[in-house]
């Protein structure tokens, strides 16, 4: 378990399962300080699933080298909510393989892995993977070589386990590269995922929380201040309690 007495976590997008304030509030009974986004002090590092927005830029990787710098170890989203107990632990398995091993196993890149794990598509024990994970990942690996992007991959497998259930294993969702698009394996015929892409926020009638935050960033990286004011000040009149969104 993850000590946070006395740590700052900084949140790097929204979180799917567990609302943000109830995650706040829980690191704040023991002991630490949530904030959203990175900064100089933190010790940790949480990658919400929302993150996934921000992998195609490179506005993810550059805050993971930030964090990196600062020496503040990443976790992943289940990886937190299980610490703090909003989701069951995994049994220790024991591991088919060590951590190490994986990416020459699976014929992928270290940092691929790294961020299979932080989109929790991967969840060692102990520095161990199961053989569900090498599974995993040599699907994702499979699915690259087709021609498919990794955001797409992760971006329709998370959508398809949510809706399917929320343990549901990335090698059961039967993924296939149809035309350079990601689709689904059904029986002997392959077919559109259900559903449509995240819209961008300008298409949201009503973004949340979060999807302001992330625009306001957006904008204030691309020098756009008028329009990070914009969702900035959207953002603080939902949460009011955010100090960080009000200074900026």
């Amino acid at each position: 378990m993850v000590e946070l007495a006395g740590r700052i976590v900084g949140i790097v997008g929204r979180f799917d399962a567990v609302p943000s304030r109830l995650v706040a509030a829980e690191v704040a009974r023991r002991g630490g300080i949530v904030r959203r986004g990175l900064s100089r002090r933190m010790s940790l590092v949480v990658i919400g699933h929302g993150a996934l927005r921000q992998l195609p830029d490179g506005r993810l990787r550059d805050k993971l080298e930030r964090a990196k710098s600062a020496r503040a170890p990443c976790l992943s989203e289940n990886a937190f909510l299980r610490d703090l107990g909003f989701l069951p632990q995994i049994a220790t398995h024991g591991g088919a393989m060590s951590l190490e091993d994986l990416p020459a196993q699976a014929g992928l890149a270290t940092d691929l892995v790294e961020l299979l794990i932080l989109f929790d598509v991967l969840q060692p024990v102990d520095d161990r993977c199961s053989f569900r994970d090498l599974v995993a990942a040599r699907e994702v690996a499979r699915l690259l070589r087709e021609g498919l992007r990794l955001p797409e991959i992760l971006e329709g497998s998370g959508r398809l386990a949510h809706r399917d259930g929320a343990d549901q294993p990335l090698t059961r969702l039967k993924l296939a590269c149809d035309g350079g698009r990601l689709a689904r394996r059904i029986g002997d015929s392959i077919a559109e995922l259900d559903g449509q892409l995240r819209l961008s926020l300008a298409d949201h009638a009503n973004p949340t929380a979060d999807e302001l935050f992330e625009a306001a960033e957006e904008a204030e990286q691309a020098g756009d201040f008028a329009a990070a004011e914009i969702f900035y000040r959207r953002y603080v009149d939902i949460d009011r309690t955010d100090p960080i969104a009000l200074f900026n």
